[in-house]
């Protein structure tokens, strides 16, 4: 399966737009509401949060599946990740979001990856963070110079 920036995306602007539920003791964003809401498929939406998980951009339990080969001794906790239950975004989900929510500036970045073929988060983020600067600049006339601590 592969990764859907759009999909990703999606899902960023979703999870800040909700507010996590209670389900069992546990809070977290009901996932069949979240699916049909992107018009989506479960596989390619769980699939997708997963990514967002393992890249710290989003928090939520994560459910690990049984050992390889059938019957492996290994620990659950050393099994791969095989769903996600979203709460919320983390901070580094909130500054990615943030590079790529505008819509003007989401295209002007995935065109620009596509035309250098690499459509990797710090490729997306950093594409991003330009076209902003740039819109900050024909917007205001000031140039800004985000550091990495801020952005």
């Amino acid at each position: 399966m592969k990764r859907d920036m759009d999909l990703i995306r999606q899902i960023l602007l979703y999870l800040e737009a909700e507010t996590p539920v209670e389900k069992g003791g546990f809070y977290s964003i009901d996932f069949d509401s979240m699916v049909a809401t992107l018009g989506s498929t479960f596989e390619l939406v769980n699939y997708q949060l997963i990514l967002l998980y393992e890249a710290n951009l989003i928090d939520g339990a994560a459910y690990r599946g049984k050992g390889y080969p059938s019957g492996s001794d290994r620990l659950y906790e050393n099994c791969s990740v095989i769903s996600v239950s979203p709460r919320h975004l983390t901070w580094k989900g909130q500054e990615f979001l943030e590079t790529v929510r505008d819509e003007e500036v989401w295209q002007n970045t995935k065109s620009a990856a596509k035309s250098v073929g690499s459509f990797g988060l710090d490729t997306l983020k950093e594409l991003g963070k330009g076209f902003i600067k740039k819109k900050i600049k024909d917007h205001t006339g000031v140039d800004v110079d985000f550091d990495d601590a801020d952005a």
